[in-house]
């Protein structure tokens, strides 16, 4: 199955889900505080054809062996971004909390710091999961 995978930043969730719901003409997938993903499928009138053929019938054993490795990698980077994401997720809920905000500025910092070191990590990955995609996709 071949995949394409956008990453926008919006500075209105609400608003952005709203406008992709209509152009894709679905709710997003998953949705949650701070992101919204939709999983899309091709429309087909031949409903088979619209399905991505097994990678056993793709390629041969020989290119299958080939390509473990980008695969096994492609995995690993989609493991890291869905980990990544989940941690994100909790730092944002506890900076949500206002009982922080009237603590010492030490644990908000702290906090801060860490939401944007797995946002850079979660970038990275991205990275790395457009980077094999596109080289199995060339293999």
């Amino acid at each position: 199955m071949k995949r394409f995978h956008i990453h926008l930043s919006v500075a209105d969730l609400d608003q952005a889900t709203g406008f992709y719901s209509r152009l894709f003409g679905s709710e997003p997938s998953v949705r949650k505080d701070d992101y919204a993903k939709w999983l899309l499928r091709a429309e087909s009138k031949n409903e088979s054809a619209a399905k991505p053929a097994a990678p056993a019938r793709n390629q041969s054993p020989a290119q299958r062996k080939q390509t473990k490795p980008l695969r096994d990698k492609l995995k690993q980077a989609e493991q890291q971004m869905e980990k990544l994401q989940q941690q994100i997720s909790g730092l944002d809920q506890q900076l949500a909390d206002p009982a922080l905000y009237n603590g010492p500025p030490t644990e908000l910092a702290r906090l801060s710091q860490d939401q944007a070191r797995l946002r850079d990590q979660l970038d990275a990955a991205e990275a790395q999961w457009l980077a094999a995609m596109e080289a199995l996709e060339s293999a």
